[in-house]
């Protein structure tokens, strides 16, 4: 029942949205995808958002690496790492220059993961 856990990734609480974000990683329907892009984008909580990216990086889509690029920007640097893992086998040429920039993140984490994630790529 996909639009259950759809209603829940937008109308649950933080503890609902976040499971339903992980159940939707089994999903390959674009509309499981557009609704993970936007929790990973927009959602106020940040546990919720980095379970979305991870739930991003973790699905098979093809068209998973555009809203993962962005959610690099997130404020949040668990949500950039999670963000980065689903990354690691993108060919978009765009990853690697967004990667670049996070080597000068304020996160020790994020400039680790930004160098690891990068040496991958390579």
């Amino acid at each position: 029942m996909i639009w259950l856990t759809l209603r829940r990734l937008r109308t649950g609480s933080a503890g609902a949205r976040k499971k339903a974000a992980q159940e939707l990683c089994r999903d390959p329907s674009p509309r499981a995808l557009n609704a993970l892009a936007a929790a990973a984008l927009t959602d106020p909580d940040a546990e919720v958002r980095r379970a979305a990216a991870a739930a991003l990086a973790a699905s098979e889509h093809p068209d998973r690496f555009e809203p993962l690029l962005r959610a690099l920007q997130d404020k949040e640097s668990e949500v950039v790492r999670a963000a980065m893992w689903g990354l690691k086998r993108a060919t978009d040429e765009r990853v690697i220059p967004a990667l670049v920039r996070l080597l000068q993140h304020r996160n020790f984490g994020v400039r680790t993961s930004a160098a690891q994630t990068i040496d991958t790529i390579r």
